[in-house]
């Protein structure tokens, strides 16, 4: 058998061992192979002329278990706000916690790499200057940490910055300054806790709590003016963001007491419902304005192209570069955008030298007569119009965003649409709706002025309400 230990100035005593292996063989018969090279080898060290001692200290040192070395690595984040004023606190920590990864942010002032070299001798640290006078961050990687890799990437996502998209705040730029120099304050005065600090934070927030108050002053007034505004636009614009509810989102329909939740379900509904809606509707042929109707549009169906474009030629459907530049400034800044992409906001922020290449191509198209197909494609939107998650296709308001060339074009065919009615007199003067310069306030004004006449002279004054259900959307659009 080898020998285990190896001694220059030991002996083994080999007769001892193969006198004590023939008494213990026996005792082993029934263990596993292993157990029994365990119990050789004990005895085999029991030969050696050694005294007891030494063999239970080597018997101690054989089997020990080694201790394992921690492979955590610890790091410390620090607000330090002020370099100078704080580093005996950054030294405690550092000695106390010792951590492999320091992180240091707001320094308060620009802090030269030599003082934080003799600062931190024992660590490799990267700096970043902020984009304010209290910014700056140290990266500070100890030089035990082996890995060059950990090292590069955090100096790299020390440098790398990224905007996130936040909500429009709603206060102004000027007192969002003052509470962010407020809060600098607040901080200054936790690590300081200077006397001069507390009196600078004090007479701060009095200021900020003063200019919130006049904030609030004028808001209210601004909204008093808004409800006593004489223009009725303004008064109706303050009233629906009061009374404005938001649609309940829904994510099934009910149909015949059955709820349908698969999307292919909901928009297999919405299609049915649509198409018999916008369906043909079924003529009277005995009635006069139904005849009147067919006859106009079969006049138009089979009218010449050609017939049609030489008429066109020489309307007044011509427009300058101003009506474009009105056109544009009319539209609404919304970002929604339909299947070309192309939303009101990038049209409205297209410089002026494009009006001219818009005036000539929109003059073109009304001289042809063109209307594009993909101008009568519309992206719908279903909202909620009741507060059940659930509902039925009748209680959904379809909303149908065109595309934004389109609006200009229905525009541009409505400045001179409206000048010819208004010298043709074609609209009653009783119209309020679709008018400008004209609201439900007309009407509400004219009927009340009714009413005092009647009861001035003692007459009756009848009044006919009629409301069409889905008036609009049960009109046929060919």
């Amino acid at each position: 058998m080898p020998c285990t230990i190896n001694p220059t100035s030991q002996q083994f005593n080999r007769y001892k061992f193969i006198e004590l292996s023939d008494k213990l063989l026996p005792l082993i018969y029934d263990v596993s192979s292993h157990q029994k090279q365990i119990g050789l080898e004990a005895l085999q060290e029991c030969c050696w002329t050694w005294n007891l001692n030494k063999v239970s200290h080597f018997w101690q040192q054989q089997y020990n278990q080694p201790k394992t070395v921690s492979n955590c690595l610890s790091l410390l984040h620090y607000n330090i706000r002020h370099f100078y004023s704080n580093q005996v606190d950054l030294i405690e920590m550092v000695n106390t916690f010792s951590p492999t990864i320091i992180s240091l942010n707001e320094l308060g002032t620009p802090v030269l790499d030599k003082t934080i070299k003799q600062l931190l001798f024992s660590y490799n640290f990267y700096t970043k200057e902020g984009t304010n006078p209290h910014g700056g961050v140290v990266l500070a990687v100890d030089k035990r940490l082996q890995s060059h890799l950990i090292e590069t990437a955090l100096k790299l996502r020390v440098a790398v910055w990224q905007e996130v998209s936040r909500t429009r705040p709603s206060i102004s730029s000027s007192l969002r300054i003052l509470l962010r120099h407020k809060h600098y304050l607040q901080n200054r005065y936790r690590h300081t806790t200077y006397e001069e600090d507390r009196l600078r934070l004090r007479s701060w927030n009095t200021l900020v709590r003063l200019e919130f108050q006049a904030h609030r002053q004028r808001s209210w007034e601004q909204f008093i003016s808004s409800v006593a505004s004489p223009n009725p636009t303004n008064f109706w614009r303050t009233v629906k963001k009061l009374d404005k509810k938001k649609s309940i989102e829904f994510s099934a329909l009910t149909d015949n007491n059955t709820v349908h939740r698969s999307p292919e379900d909901v928009v297999k509904r919405l299609e049915q419902h649509f198409t018999q809606r916008y369906s043909k509707p079924v003529l009277n042929m005995m009635n006069k304005l139904d005849k009147e109707a067919t006859e106009i549009w079969e006049s138009y169906r089979l009218a010449d192209e050609e017939d049609m474009k030489l008429v066109s030629g020489y309307s007044n459907l011509q427009f300058t570069e101003r009506d474009i530049k009105n056109t544009i400034q009319s539209l609404k800044c919304k970002n929604s955008s339909v299947f070309d992409q192309v939303s009101n906001k990038m049209i409205k922020l297209l410089p002026a030298k494009i009006h001219a290449t818009l005036t000539l191509a929109y003059n073109k198209l009304f001289e042809a007569a063109h209307w594009g197909k993909e101008w009568k494609m519309a992206r719908t939107k279903c909202l909620n119009k009741c507060d059940n998650p659930a509902p039925r296709t009748n209680q959904l308001r379809p909303i149908s965003m065109l595309p934004t060339f389109s609006k200009m074009y229905e525009k541009l065919f409505l400045l001179r649409f409206n000048s010819w009615s208004q010298r043709m007199n074609i609209l009653p003067a009783q119209q309020s709706g679709a008018r400008t310069h004209q609201a439900t306030t007309s009407r509400v004004n004219h009927l009340l002025e009714q009413i005092t006449q009647s009861i001035r002279y003692n007459t009756f004054a009848p009044v006919i309400y009629i409301d069409f259900l889905q008036a609009f959307d049960m009109l046929w659009q060919k």
